[in-house]
């Protein structure tokens, strides 16, 4: 979650359904977006259960994401600008 460099890196987090997963990364992505700091969410193009242009939890917390078919697709949506 934060900036190392150059270098990308992956971070999951992981758990079974319900256990606060999605919540975690919308307190994420709250954090960085009062630092300003320019990221973007993405999720799986297939899931379409409470919304297409969103990610939304079982709480009914939503933040704003780009669905993608594939990781093809991811690579090519990343913004430069994206941390």
């Amino acid at each position: 979650m934060y900036r190392r460099g150059d270098r990308g890196w992956l971070e999951v987090i992981c758990g079974p359904m319900f256990s606060g997963k999605s919540e975690e990364l919308m307190r994420r992505m709250v954090r960085v977006r009062i630092g300003r700091i320019p990221v973007q969410i993405f999720k799986p193009g297939v899931d379409d259960r409470y919304s297409t242009t969103e990610l939304v939890s079982h709480s009914s917390l939503k933040v704003e994401a780009m669905a993608v078919a594939d990781s093809d697709q991811l690579l090519h949506e990343v913004e430069d600008k994206t941390e």
